[in-house]
């Protein structure tokens, strides 16, 4: 069949590469999520010399992914970049209350109950490393970067709030 359309889109730079796949754990005879903020093609590698750095969610066959796994995978990621001036906004979408803490004691949400949702703008650059007080193996980091030298602004694009 010949060819009658093209799409050409254009270029950017890519400022983040994340690795999101699906395979089968013969173990345990399901289906098995896995992502990691190492990025690439090499998951090999990455589970080789930092198993730590991947995060696995079992799927269940009869459930299907569930939407907790789906935030466990992005919690998971432990890294938001964002732009000095934005706004980051946590929603506790469980059934269980959780918490956003800096480890630094900048900010403090107490206890976040389902439902609802916390708020942080974050104006000058820097790194941010956090944790869930209810369950301290939640930890993860908001880089806030000079909007001046990211990859989104030299390629033209912008920005927003989550």
């Amino acid at each position: 069949m010949p060819v009658s359309v093209l799409l050409v889109a254009p270029g950017v730079d890519i400022a983040k590469e994340y690795y999101l796949g699906i395979t089968l754990d013969r173990a345990r005879q399901t289906a098995t999520m896995i992502a990691s903020a190492e990025g690439g093609v090499e998951i090999e590698e990455v589970n080789r010399k930092s198993p730590e750095k991947i995060i696995r969610e079992h799927v269940d066959p009869f459930l299907g992914l569930r939407d907790y796994q789906i935030r466990n995978l992005a919690y998971g990621i432990e890294t938001l970049e964002v732009a000095p001036g934005v706004t980051v906004v946590w929603r506790n979408m469980d059934p269980v209350q959780h918490s956003v803490i800096a480890d630094d004691e900048t900010f403090d949400s107490g206890l976040i109950d389902p439902g609802k949702s916390f708020t942080v703008t974050f104006t000058e650059p820097g790194q941010h490393t956090y944790h869930c007080m209810p369950h301290p193996f939640m930890k993860a980091r908001v880089v806030v970067r000079d909007t001046m030298h990211t990859p989104a602004n030299r390629a033209g694009g912008r920005e927003e709030d989550e």
